[in-house]
């Protein structure tokens, strides 16, 4: 009973107010016109925060990848690298003994190879100090497949490398001056 006693007042009270003056615009034409205002600006709204939302995703994404990185490699220097099927072996005879070498152990967490022969230096971590020199050759092949240049490589390999477990050598290739000036040219790779 008390809910009709609401309607009829509801009633009464629509009933109480002036009749629209359709004359003056307002019509429904206008109230559509807002309508689609609204309906714009809520869409445009709506994208806004769709945008923002993968924007922030993307943003969680890298900084999750990075710290997942972070934390994921190893940290020590000492962790060997996988061995590549393709990676020249080299004999005892290769390998340089130690003469042409000087490391400076002073220097703290760093030793320095010096090569007096081809006057270079390098800078090592203190768990390389007692690597060996192993020298090869590398060969610079022409576009039609001719040997056209070759010089000699020295590589650096870590103390810990072993035929079981090899290491990655860190190979320096040694080039004259116009060597170089011609691979710069392109004229072999």
């Amino acid at each position: 009973m008390k809910d009709n006693e609401r309607f009829h007042d509801l009633e009464r009270n629509i009933r109480s107010l002036p009749e629209p003056d359709y004359d003056k615009q307002f019509t429904q034409n206008r109230i559509h016109e807002n309508v689609l205002q609204f309906a714009s600006s809520y869409e445009k709204k709506k994208k806004r925060v769709t945008i923002m939302k993968k924007i922030s995703l993307g943003l969680v994404s890298v900084t999750a990848l990075v710290l997942f990185a972070i934390l994921t490699l190893p940290i020590n220097e000492e962790r060997p690298s996988g061995s590549d099927p393709h990676e020249q072996t080299t004999t005892d005879e290769n390998v340089v003994d130690h003469e042409k070498e000087v490391i400076d152990q002073n220097k703290g967490t760093e030793i320095l190879y010096e090569n007096t022969e081809f006057g270079f230096t390098f800078t090592l971590p203190k768990s390389w100090g007692d690597n060996q020199i192993v020298s090869d050759s590398w060969e610079g092949i022409s576009e039609q497949n001719n040997t056209m240049e070759h010089g000699p490589i020295l590589s650096i390999r870590h103390p810990q490398w072993s035929e079981e477990k090899p290491r990655q050598d860190i190979p320096i290739l040694i080039f004259t001056l116009t060597q170089w000036s011609s691979l710069e040219k392109g004229n072999f790779i």
